[in-house]
């Protein structure tokens, strides 16, 4: 498994945590760990409603 820097995954799963979008009824914040990285997914899109 690979090492990562506390402070990295800490900071991504704040992120993650706090900018999400509430408003989404049922959605959750998913964080899958595979042999060679950790993804982390939060609901939600841009203010705009723009794509990425």
């Amino acid at each position: 498994m690979p090492e990562y820097v506390e402070r990295s995954y800490h900071e991504a799963l704040v992120n993650a945590l706090a900018h999400r979008d509430y408003l989404v009824n049922g959605s959750e914040v998913h964080i899958d760990i595979y042999d060679d990285r950790m993804e982390i997914y939060s609901p939600g899109g841009m203010p705009d409603g723009s794509m990425i």
